[in-house]
C-alpha cells in the first residue's frame, strides 16, 4: 500500500469520525447537550490523532519490509514509525487523561516500543535457536534420508552437508560438491527435521551447477575467492539422468570443460566453515 492509497484510507476514516462527532441536526434546543468540556475537546482530537497515528505507523512498517532499501529509505521508515508510535500514544493518553500526561505519553512512547520490540526480537531469535539445535546435526547424520545427498555423496569425493534456512526461515538440507577441479554443484531441498538424525523431505529439490573460471587469493593466502563463467540451474528429473550417467552432465545439455582452474582448492578450503 503506498502514501496515496493510506491518504485515502485516512481521509474516509477521518470522515467518519467527523460525522459521529457532528450534532444531529434534527435536535431542538431542549435537546442540546451540556456546554463542551475540556474532555470532550480532547477526546475530540484524540480519535483523528490515533486515527493519524495508525496510518503512519502502518505506512512505516511496510517501507521497512520492502526490499531492497537503501539506508535513506531505511532512516525515513523508523522515522514514520516512530511518528506513528508516539502520536497513536498520545492520542490513547489524551483521551483517557490530561494533555500533560499525553504529551509523556508521546515522548516516552518510541523508545518503550524500540526496547520492546527489541526485547521480543532478542526472544524470538533465542526461541528459534533452541528449536534449531539438532539441524546441524540432522544435516551430519540423516543424509541416508535426503536421497538427493546420498547419491551426491557417492558421487563425489568433497561433498558438504548444511542446513540453511530460505527467506522464511523454514530449514533446507543443502549439499555441496566440488569436482572436477573447478566445478561447484549445489542441491537445495525443504525438510522437516524431527531429531538429530530424523527428518524428512517436504519439497522438491533445487539443483545449481557453478563452473569456476578464476580464483583469487588473498595476499595472506588465508582466503580466496572466485568468478564464475557459466551457472546452470535444474530439477530432480534431471539430477536423476546425470546420476544414472555416473556424473555426466551432457545427458543434460551440459558439457564439462576438463582444464583445472589454478588454485581451485584454496577456494574450497576457504569455502569450508570453521569447526
Amino acid at each position: 500500500m503506498d502514501l496515496i492509497q493510506y491518504s485515502q484510507f485516512a481521509s474516509v476514516v477521518l470522515s467518519f469520525a467527523a460525522l459521529y462527532t457532528m450534532p444531529d441536526p434534527q435536535t431542538t434546543h431542549s435537546d442540546c447537550k451540556p456546554p463542551v468540556t475540556n474532555r470532550t475537546i480532547s477526546r475530540s482530537i484524540a480519535v483523528p490523532a490515533f486515527v493519524a497515528g495508525l496510518v503512519l505507523f502502518l505506512w512505516g512498517l511496510s517501507l521497512e519490509t520492502q526490499n531492497p532499501r537503501t539506508n535513506a529509505e531505511d532512516d525515513f521508515a523508523w522515522l514514520i514509525l516512530g511518528v506513528g508510535v508516539s502520536l497513536s500514544a498520545f492520542a490513547i493518553a489524551l483521551w483517557f487523561f490530561r494533555p500533560g500526561i499525553a504529551l509523556i505519553a508521546a515522548i516516552v512512547a518510541p523508545p518503550l516500543a524500540f526496547v520492546l520490540a527489541s526485547v521480543l526480537l532478542i526472544t524470538c531469535v533465542i526461541a528459534q535457536g533452541f528449536g534449531n539445535r539438532h539441524h546441524q546435526s540432522f544435516a551430519a547424520n540423516g543424509v541416508s534420508q535426503i536421497t538427493p545427498a546420498r547419491q551426491m555423496d557417492e558421487l563425489y569425493d568433497d561433498c558438504r552437508r548444511y542446513i540453511t534456512y530460505d527467506r522464511n526461515f523454514r530449514p533446507e538440507f543443502t549439499s555441496v560438491a566440488y569436482f572436477g577441479g573447478r566445478y561447484k554443484l549445489v542441491m537445495k531441498v525443504p525438510v522437516e527435521i524431527n531429531s538429530k538424525s530424523s527428518g524428512s523431505m517436504i519439497g522438491e529439490p533445487r539443483f545449481y551447477l557453478h563452473e569456476v573460471s578464476d580464483v583469487s587469493v588473498s595476499p595472506t593466502g588465508e582466503g580466496a575467492g572466485a568468478s564464475f563463467s557459466r551457472d546452470f540451474k535444474f530439477g530432480l528429473p534431471e539430477w536423476e539422468k546425470v546420476y544414472q550417467a555416473k556424473g555426466d552432465f551432457s545427458v543434460i545439455g551440459f558439457t564439462i570443460n576438463p582444464t583445472p582452474v589454478p588454485d581451485f582448492e584454496k577456494y574450497t578450503a576457504a569455502e569450508r566453515p570453521p569447526e
